[in-house]
């Protein structure tokens, strides 16, 4: 059932190590709960996740965390073998408040391990669009993670508060999001 699952997923660069044995760990016990964590905005939950002193406002409710988000194939790339630092590409479908409509999102993550222990170490970035979404940002630019296109002022993993431009009714910033597809389809 799980080869059903698998996608292509990019390869490496030539100086990068694939550890796939840390993406399998990470797909079934790790990243499930960070990202519905992290779609929730929780706060204490995330404390668990992210390395000590790492702020993050998350998404707020955008997207449902139950049932736990579905993680697809991770990449889990290093510098070298010996290395702690990681970059995993992670494929993840949200379900949408109030709607069966699903949503795939592919991310990058930043993370590091210490003993047996997993932690994110910076906000996940979308910079990728799953091929079965339509959508998201017509210019191929990645939105700024740390900068926000709603009302008010936002705190930003620096520490300083991102204050976002003004907003008018009837239009939209274009954004590296995507669009909702309907469940199955």
């Amino acid at each position: 059932m799980r080869a059903a699952h698998r996608r292509a997923q990019p390869a490496p660069g030539p100086s990068q190590q694939v550890n796939r044995d840390g993406a399998d760990d990470l797909r079934a016990t790790f990243l499930p709960g960070f990202f519905a964590a992290w779609a929730a905005s929780d706060q204490a939950a995330l404390r668990q996740y992210t390395v000590s002193g790492m702020r993050t406002m998350g998404l707020g409710g955008a997207f449902l965390s139950l049932p736990l988000p579905t993680i697809g194939d991770v990449l889990l790339r290093s510098a070298s073998e010996s290395s702690d630092e990681y970059s995993a590409t992670v494929p993840v479908t949200w379900s949408v408040p109030g709607s069966p409509a699903t949503l795939t999102t592919v991310y990058e993550v930043p993370l590091t391990k210490s003993g047996a222990q997993w932690f994110v170490t910076g906000e996940p970035a979308a910079p990728v669009q799953a091929p079965n979404v339509s959508g998201g940002n017509p210019s191929g630019l990645v939105a700024d993670p740390n900068a926000s296109s709603g009302a008010g002022t936002y705190p930003n993993p620096s520490g300083s508060p991102v204050v976002p431009g003004p907003s008018f009714p009837g239009t939209q910033v274009p954004s590296a999001s995507t669009t909702p597809t309907k469940a199955g389809g």
